[in-house]
């Protein structure tokens, strides 16, 4: 109730505001988490032709949060209509337009696509938070585990790796039949983050395979 009140408000409200309130109504509309109302207040900046990158970028984040059945093709629509629009240009916005596209393809499970987009970030801005974990997973997706553990490994090599980010490599070197080098990877997991489910269920996999030895 409280949602379809607020975005009736935005509706009615901004049917007066000046380009720039509307773009702003859609960014507080994003921030508190309303989502389908900042995309209706982000398409229509695009409509006025205002801050069109930006309203592209932020329809996208607010497509990509909904996360329903026909929001994440149009979340990728609206990245790469602000890719095309902003290539040839060193932007910032440019750059997290490819990653979160990146990540828009992953939940898509459009794998290819997403390990090309992350692969593109990567060489432009190298040390992109957790680009190299992004990579990775992607190839793990890909059934290419060998390749998946370089990327893996590089991310797990700085201090304060995540639990994701362990238990993937740990995933990468049984599926690439490096089981000893798993189980240094998934009991350093545990060390860290003992309740992790993935690293338990990884340790009970290779509890199960030193027993059939």
């Amino acid at each position: 109730m409280k949602h379809t009140l607020w975005s009736a408000w935005l509706v009615l409200l901004c049917g007066s505001c000046s380009p720039t309130e509307e773009f702003d109504r859609g960014l507080a509309a994003y921030e508190q988490g309303q989502y389908q109302a900042a995309n209706r207040l982000f398409s229509a900046c695009l409509k006025r032709q205002e801050r069109v990158s930006e309203a592209l970028f932020y329809k996208g984040r607010s497509l990509y949060e909904m996360n329903e059945r026909d929001s994440l093709p149009a979340a990728v629509s609206a990245y790469r209509a602000l890719v095309s629009r902003e290539t040839g240009r060193d932007t910032a916005l440019l750059y997290r337009a490819v990653e979160n596209l990146g990540h828009t393809y992953y939940r898509l499970e459009r794998y290819p696509q997403a390990f090309d987009s992350f692969y593109l970030t990567a060489l432009v801005k190298p040390n992109t938070n957790a680009i190299n974990y992004n990579l990775g997973v992607c190839l793990l997706a890909l059934d290419r585990p060998r390749e998946a553990s370089r990327y893996l490994l590089r991310e797990c090599q700085g201090s304060g790796a995540s639990a994701q980010a362990l238990a993937a490599l740990s995933e990468a070197y049984l599926l690439s039949h490096r089981a000893d080098s798993a189980r240094i990877y998934v009991q350093q997991t545990l060390r860290q983050h003992p309740a992790y489910a993935p690293a338990v269920a990884l340790q009970q996999e290779l509890d199960s395979l030193t027993k059939n030895q």
